[in-house]
């Protein structure tokens, strides 16, 4: 079985949605042939700390950061 599952990749502030965690979530575990497994609602809650978006678009670039300066302590 050879399944693909692509979800909206928009603007990092649109991942702030619950809703939209949860559509990617549960787009994996249909990917993977889960879909038995799917949880009615899946805990897709931040990891680690707060998350929050960073804007987007002119002038709002932020130099000089690094995978690492992302990483879960």
């Amino acid at each position: 079985m050879h399944r693909r599952w692509t979800g909206p990749g928009r603007q990092s502030n649109e991942v702030e949605s619950e809703d939209l965690r949860r559509l990617y979530v549960n787009g994996i575990y249909w990917a993977m042939g889960m879909e038995s497994k799917i949880p009615e609602k899946a805990d897709v809650s931040y990891v680690g700390r707060d998350w929050k978006a960073s804007e987007f678009g002119r002038g709002t670039y932020r130099k000089g950061l690094k995978p690492s300066d992302y990483a879960i302590r």
